[in-house]
């Protein structure tokens, strides 16, 4: 089959650096121009300001955007109602939030985030109200093997793999898209942020920001896709990450620049996929650490 042999190739140990990049890189090329491609996913920036500090929000999928955002529009609604939106900013407060924010972002390790994506996409495709999944039933391997979760969760590395996921009409597919897409977007991140230290980073993102950030609101995950609610889909495809060697390979290199750029340790068993990516410049300015 067309996938066992991508994915035959891509686990190889042996295999050569320039079949990665080329891969890679072309499949950048091939969705540069569309905000929905899988290494070019955009979600939006949202814009705050409040008590004289402006705040660009770089939002990622499956990045807890709901928390951020409404932790922001309370922050602002609370500097509005004290009087102090507009302390240190001109007299045109929206011109100057939109020429003078701290753009920031915040991430989480990629297999984790493709893993929390898939969930998402899983849910979705059952509940329905997503014709893509029933009617283009062709498109997706992970659809016809819905019985099984498990082998569900390997026909999606493998629609991934294939590059059958970008070409959807419909935004589920992107949350499991390289979290570096919606960076390459905007042209300065001045923060960066981890899920994994969310606290710690929240407060070192409000004194880049000089701003006394409020603490973030209550987390309000959906119950049937939250990690700590460990829906089926999700442990699922954990099982297939852990037990599977070329599966968990395939997803860290397919995700390899989402490793290099936001310096995230890769799984064991893909330590030699970052080898061919050690000087490479990350795009735009999306590298952490």
């Amino acid at each position: 089959m067309q996938w066992e042999q991508a994915l035959r190739e891509l686990q190889l140990p042996e295999e050569r650096a320039v079949g990665l990049k080329e891969y890679v890189v072309g499949m950048m090329k091939k969705d540069r121009h569309h905000q929905r491609g899988f290494y070019n996913a955009y979600h939006g920036t949202s814009l705050y300001s409040g008590c004289g500090t402006a705040l660009a929000y770089v939002r990622q999928y499956k990045g807890a955007n709901n928390l951020f955002r409404r932790t922001l529009a309370q922050w602002e609604t609370d500097c509005a109602s004290e009087g102090k939106s507009r302390s240190t900013a001109p007299a045109d407060a929206a011109t100057w939030s939109r020429s003078h924010p701290l753009a920031f972002s915040f991430v989480r390790e990629p297999m984790e985030h493709f893993i929390s994506g898939w969930s998402e996409v899983a849910f979705r495709a059952q509940r329905g109200g997503h014709p893509q999944y029933a009617v283009e039933e062709g498109r997706y391997a992970f659809v016809n093997r819905s019985r099984d979760l498990q082998d569900a969760a390997k026909g999606f590395i493998e629609d991934t793999l294939l590059g059958r996921l970008w070409r959807t009409r419909d935004k589920t597919d992107a949350h499991v898209f390289a979290q570096i897409g919606p960076l390459r977007h905007v042209r300065r991140v001045g923060f960066i942020g981890r899920l994994e230290s969310t606290d710690a980073d929240w407060l070192a993102l409000g004194q880049a920001a000089g701003a006394a950030l409020p603490h973030l609101a209550e987390d309000r995950s959906h119950p049937e896709t939250s990690a700590s609610a460990e829906p089926p889909a999700r442990v699922a495809m954990a099982r297939v990450i852990r037990d599977s060697l070329p599966h968990r390979r395939a997803l860290c290199r397919i995700l390899s620049p989402d490793y290099v750029c936001l310096g995230y340790r890769l799984p064991s068993g893909c330590d030699d996929v970052l080898d061919v990516w050690r000087d490479a410049a990350c795009v735009g300015s999306a590298r952490k650490g």
